[in-house]
């Protein structure tokens, strides 16, 4: 597998038009022109977060650009918020901010987000090992997702590796259930010892890294190192449609099986029983099979009937015996068989 190329110089250390360049960049695929971002600088001197409304581009580039080599990582909402709250802080960063974007404030999801992070201590930066690991298992992803017709971008966060799944959802309970799903099921494919996927990433007003800044976790030291962040120079991913609800076939219900004549045998995961009690069904299904071609005897004590729709079968009795649909049986308990489903057995 080969290593993705990234928006990113050799040189960690840019001038001040060349990061503005980087992330006026990023803001012109992640945002659409006149959109409200909020853009924010958690654990200042460690302990002030700095926050800040734009729909002005190029200021939120020149205002990120500022804490270059100040703050431990520099963040923006991925999804657009209400225009409203530009009266927080109009085009321009508050020190302390005491408010910032929650769930209710965004209009509409227009990314999901999926985050692979190197397993490690908290507080420091990935190796360059552990980043080459979280890198691979994105890539991965990706391809598996691009087999089912389901684009991302890959963008590297400087300690971890991101996919961005270009979608266009309602900013309501159905979205984040799907989501919550989503990640879910990406964690038990692709999550292990070394990497994990972040499954935090649900809420509609989560942030993400501004790619082409540093990110800046503990101390800069040669097994690990500050990188910039930077997304993918292939941008085909995203020359297409974005996704209505549902996301990906994994998570659309499966057609319900044909069914099936009586006189077929039934696959075994069609039944709806335990495992451990799928040789009882068979048997209540024989015994009802032998119970209609003597159709004039009754059943004996121990056999088993069908039941359609909460009707009993058509078992006939001799003149004068009241019909019986239900028999017991030592041999088969009444757990063995879901109760009006297939089989019934008392």
């Amino acid at each position: 597998m080969s290593s993705p190329s990234f928006n990113v110089p050799k040189n960690q250390k840019l001038s001040r038009a060349e990061i503005v360049a980087l992330i006026r960049h990023t803001l012109s695929i992640l945002a659409q022109p006149g959109q409200t971002v909020e853009l924010r600088i958690p654990g200042m001197q460690g302990k002030r977060t700095d926050s800040g409304y734009f729909n002005d581009f190029d200021k939120l580039a020149a205002a990120a650009a500022d804490y270059e080599n100040r703050a431990e990582g520099i963040y923006i909402t991925v999804n657009p918020v209400q225009p409203a709250l530009l009266a927080r802080s109009s085009n321009h960063v508050k020190d302390y901010a005491k408010q910032t974007t929650s769930d209710k404030d965004v209009l509409r999801r227009r990314w999901l987000f999926i985050d692979f992070d190197p397993v490690r201590p908290a507080g420091i930066s990935s190796s360059d090992a552990e980043h080459q690991a979280a890198i691979e298992r994105a890539q991965t992803c990706r391809e598996k997702m691009a087999q089912r017709g389901i684009p991302s971008l890959l963008a590297n966060s400087g300690n971890g590796t991101h996919l961005l799944i270009p979608i266009d959802w309602p900013n309501d309970d159905a979205s984040t259930a799907l989501v919550k799903d989503f990640l879910t099921l990406l964690d038990a494919k692709f999550s292990d010892e070394h990497v994990k996927v972040d499954t935090g990433m649900v809420g509609a007003s989560h942030l993400i890294k501004l790619y082409g800044t540093l990110a800046r976790k503990g101390d800069c030291i040669p097994e690990r190192p500050h990188r910039r962040s930077a997304r993918a120079k292939t941008l085909d991913s995203l020359r297409c449609p974005r996704a209505a609800r549902p996301v990906h076939p994994l998570l659309q219900p499966v057609a319900p099986a044909p069914r099936r004549g009586l006189s077929e045998p039934h696959p075994r995961r069609s039944i709806p029983i335990l495992a451990n009690a799928a040789k009882p069904a068979r048997a209540c299904r024989a015994q009802h099979l032998a119970n209609r071609r003597r159709q004039a005897r009754l059943p004996a004590a121990g056999q088993y009937s069908r039941v359609y729709s909460g009707r009993p079968s058509p078992v006939l009795c001799r003149p004068g015996i009241r019909r019986r649909t239900d028999f017991s049986s030592p041999g088969c308990p009444s757990s063995a068989v879901p109760y009006q489903s297939q089989w019934r057995c008392n």
